[in-house]
């Protein structure tokens, strides 16, 4: 451009124009319009409260009337109850369709402005962008933007646009208007000092032109801003860029230009396909350059994405006080879009119906496992109740209640689904629960058997330690018992013994003793005497020789018959020894084979004990199993076959 933003603005607000530009003039008196029409839908707001009070009387007094009628005349009663009851659904649903109405054509509160263009939804004007610029300012998107933009003097022009926006907020908040004024020139010239200093800053440029037009009046360097603005926005935000197309084409609009408009628009569209205003915008374009099929396309466009619209639409100045095909576009578009939600909903409320007949079957089946589905029992009863509210706003047959019954059946099929999740896991988890139970049973069934036969071990091992102590002690004891018989008899048998052989040694210690003349005593001498009796005897009979012999046989006679005895004495103790010796034997080897067959009984007894515990823990592992194979493994299968689809 040949002159700078400085030298554009010092003319702006040094040497004004005299007469108002027609653009800003057409711009006001749209905005005269809406404000005006606002003020009859206020009217009507009021308006139709006292007609809901109204009706609230009247059905009072119409239900204290029917409620006098007698019996006979029922059937009467019951019609006119049906019939004023119908009455008074269509006209609460005129008179609620009328407040909320007028509640959105009154809905630039000041939440929505201050949450910026997007949250103006339907409740967007262009006599309200100033005030809303001045919070879009600050949005932190914006921000981010502005602070990754590179210029040689950058910082400097931060700081003229951060003077500039100030100013623009006292001004948006001045009380009067030469105040407002004053900030105006004074943001102005800051943001004019900005855009020289970093030439790509489209937020000063954005500014610049919102000044020049709402505030000044001004539309041909309004747009030049607004040209720039939008293309210096475009490689970091195509929604600011959009904005700033949606002002050239408004601006166009006003100036009527509406070729030019309908392609600031449709680039508008191009950048923000998914924002609402854009289509309406264009759609609005279209309609003013008579492309009325584009037209009908881009604001049934604006009205899927915002359901708001379809009353901006039937209050768009633009739209409504154009040519008569134009309304009956609109009134067409409208038309079809309020078949298109009809067959929707009904879509959607067929598509949960089946929804909540797969989840019955589901819950059936669920049942029929003996699992819980009380989950799903809940989240059927929430679809069903979504399904009835979403049947009971089709039957209204209008365009927002027929799209809510379509969220309220899509609502109802979204629960049917969280229902099936929720059933699938509660019944998984069921089973799963059963499996651990199982196992858990079966763990404590094998520690149990383990205990068991350890205890069984144990008490075998302690029979058999009992039994070969008791017969250990029981062999001691008669063995003791024969040892002390053996002892007994020795000692008798040794005493025999020593008697004998005393008095064999007494016989021979006689003739040493009276061969030596000592002294005669004992047995032997007993028998000496005898002899010489006996030999003196026979010596006189005989002779003196036979006397002398049979003394002799006498003596050693006796003596032969001590040893005799001596010796069989001494075989006794022999006999003694080997006979107990072998009675003692006897004994061990019987204690041993009564032992060992007492271990053998112990042992099988413990075998068989074994066996029962071995026999049970394998029938109880059988019977967990079939448990396990039934109600869990098959139950899965059954389950997995169930949700398959």
């Amino acid at each position: 451009m040949a002159r700078s933003w400085s030298e554009i603005v010092h003319d702006v607000i040094y040497h004004p124009s005299g007469r108002p530009d027609p653009a800003f003039e057409a711009h006001l008196y749209r905005e005269e319009s809406i404000r005006l029409g606002r003020e009859q839908l206020e009217l009507m707001e009021m308006q139709t409260s006292v007609l809901e009070r109204s009706l609230e009387r009247m059905q009072t007094q119409f239900s204290e009337v029917v409620s006098s009628l007698d019996y006979g005349f029922s059937e009467l009663r019951d019609a006119i109850a049906l019939g004023f009851e119908l009455s008074t659904k269509a006209t609460t649903s005129a008179i609620a369709r009328s407040a909320w109405l007028t509640q959105q054509a009154l809905a630039e509160s000041r939440d929505a402005i201050v949450r910026g263009f997007r949250d103006l939804q339907a409740a967007f004007t262009f006599g309200l962008t100033q005030i809303v610029w001045h919070q879009e300012q600050t949005n932190k998107l914006l921000t981010d933007i502005l602070s990754v933009l590179k210029a040689p003097r950058k910082t400097e022009a931060d700081e003229m646009r951060e003077r500039g926006d100030e100013a623009y907020r006292n001004a948006i908040n001045a009380r009067r208007p030469e105040d407002r004024q004053q900030w105006m020139n004074v943001a102005l010239q800051a943001y004019a000092d900005c855009v020289d200093k970093n030439p790509s800053d489209f937020s000063a440029l954005y500014s610049i032109g919102m000044v020049l037009f709402y505030e000044r009046g001004i539309s041909e360097d309004a747009l030049t801003a607004f040209r720039m603005a939008a293309t210096f926005a475009e490689p970091y935000s195509s929604y600011h860029a959009a904005l700033a197309w949606l002002q050239i084409g408004y601006i166009r609009r006003c100036r009527k230009e509406m070729e030019q408009s309908y392609e600031a628009t449709e680039e508008a569209v191009r950048l923000q396909p998914d924002w609402a205003e854009t289509h309406f915008q264009h759609a609005i374009s279209c309609a003013l350059t008579d492309r009325l099929d584009e037209m009908k396309e881009s604001l049934k466009r604006a009205i899927r994405l915002d359901r708001n619209y379809w009353f901006r639409a039937c209050t768009e100045p633009d739209l409504m006080a154009g040519h008569g095909v134009v309304r009956e576009t609109v009134r067409i578009a409208l038309e079809e879009l309020h078949q298109e939600a009809s067959q929707e909903a009904s879509k959607a409320i067929a598509s949960a119906q089946a929804r909540i007949a797969e989840l019955n079957r589901l819950i059936q089946g669920v049942t029929d496992l003996n699992l819980p589905a009380s989950s799903g029992v809940w989240h059927k009863e929430q679809a069903e109740k979504s399904l009835d509210e979403a049947r009971q706003l089709k039957a209204q047959e209008t365009y927002f209640e027929l799209l809510d019954a379509k969220a309220k059946a899509e609502e109802a099929q979204q629960i049917c689904e969280q229902g099936i999740t929720s059933l699938s896991e509660e019944a998984h988890n069921a089973v799963d629960k059963r499996e651990k139970e199982l196992k858990a049973e079966l763990l404590v069934r094998k520690q149990e058997y383990e205990t068991e036969l350890k205890a069984l071990e144990d008490s075998t091992s302690q029979a058999l330690f009992q039994v070969e102590r008791s017969s250990q002690t029981e062999l001691s004891n008669q063995k003791y018992a024969l040892e002390s018989e053996k002892r007994r008899l020795l000692d008798e048998a040794k005493k025999k013994e020593g008697y004998w052989r005393d008095l064999a040694d007494d016989m021979i210690n006689t003739l040493i003793y009276l061969w030596d003349s000592g002294p005669l005593m004992g047995v032997g001498c007993f028998f000496v005497l005898i002899g010489i009796g006996v030999g003196i005897f026979v010596g006189t009979q005989t002779s003196f020789l036979a006397g002398i012999l049979t003394g002799l046989v006498i003596h050693f006679g006796a003596w032969g018959f001590f040893k005799v005895m001596k010796e069989s004495a001494k075989a006794e103790q022999n006999r003694i020894e080997r006979e107990y010796n072998d009675r003692i034997a006897a004994l061990e080897r019987k204690c041993s084979e009564e032992l060992n067959l007492r271990r053998q009984q112990i042992i099988q007894q413990a075998e068989e004990e074994r066996q029962a515990l071995k026999e049970r823990f394998e029938r109880q592992c059988a019977e967990l199993e079939r448990l396990m194979d039934q109600e869990v493994i098959q139950k899965r299968h059954l389950l997995a076959q169930l949700f398959k689809t």
